[in-house]
């Protein structure tokens, strides 16, 4: 029975020591766990895809995966309202060379008059004055190609004798050259011009007569003759000469016709007579 007790007692013991050294075995694993490192990579996975032939028959997903659809073709359209707002913004501009008008009229009665005429059109919505170092223009701003070619064949009315032009380098040069190409031949010689008067007078007398623009002129005047004798002072005198001349060059043949042709050699300007001659322009110019 003793026997029996001790070995009962000794199976008892090596039992709690069994269970006691588990508990020291778990506790020595989580002490002893290895740390978690913040600097290691991180590996990315792929997605798992959901299977959209799940639960079909092969036959069924055999013909799901063949029947792909056609790609649909796209087609992309830049700036699709860029060649509409270029041709909203597009000036067109046509033009009236200054010598197509009367001499007399100014550059505002100009401007009013072509504002008066193009006033029930919409499309002339801009009228200036515009000039290079030999040419004067007057520019007139259109809304369409379309109108601005409807006048060009045809003026308005009230401007019937009058052309109006695309305004282009072109134009402008070609205008240019044909309105110097004789200007040679458009020059006056002007004689036995009181020494003391002002030309000035003169010159607007020759534009409204002719209908015509001076574009140049030039004075010519003698050298004072020195005489033998001095004044009280001791001083040399001179004495002025008592007529002038003036070389005038006009914009147009016409004016020079006009002397040439209708025998106007001489001109009464208030209380003198002018003598009028041909001249070369290369010569006095």
């Amino acid at each position: 029975m003793d026997e029996a007790n001790e070995s009962s007692s000794t199976h008892a013991l090596s039992h709690s020591e069994i269970e006691i050294t588990s508990r020291d075995l778990n506790n020595n694993d989580l002490h002893k766990q290895t740390p978690i490192d913040e600097n290691l990579t991180l590996m990315d996975e792929d997605p798992i895809e959901s299977s959209t032939n799940k639960g079909k028959s092969p036959e069924t997903q055999t013909a799901t995966q063949t029947n792909i659809p056609e790609q649909i073709e796209i087609t992309v359209l830049n700036d699709i309202f860029k060649n509409k707002s270029q041709d909203l913004n597009k000036v067109h501009k046509g033009f009236i060379p200054n010598d197509s008008f009367k001499p007399e009229m100014t550059n505002n009665e100009i401007i009013n008059l072509l504002k008066t005429l193009f006033l029930n059109d919409a499309n002339a919505y801009k009228f200036e004055i515009n000039s290079t170092s030999t040419y004067k223009y007057f520019t007139i701003y259109f809304g369409t190609h379309d109108s601005l070619n409807q006048y060009i064949e045809k003026s308005p009315n009230g401007l019937q004798k009058i052309k109006i032009y695309e305004l282009t380098n072109t134009a402008i040069n070609t205008l240019i050259e044909r309105k110097f190409e004789h200007l040679d031949q458009a020059v006056i010689k002007i004689m036995d011009i009181p020494f003391n008067y002002d030309t000035s007078m003169l010159l607007k007398h020759l534009v409204t007569k002719t209908g015509s623009n001076i574009i140049e002129h030039k004075e010519i005047k003698k050298s004072p003759r020195k005489i033998p004798n001095r004044n009280r002072q001791g001083r040399p005198i001179f004495i002025k000469p008592a007529y002038k001349q003036l070389i005038v060059r006009f914009d147009q043949q016409s004016a020079f016709d006009y002397f040439m042709q209708e025998n106007y050699w001489s001109l009464e300007i208030e209380n003198f007579v002018i003598k009028i001659t041909e001249k070369s322009l290369k010569k006095d110019l």
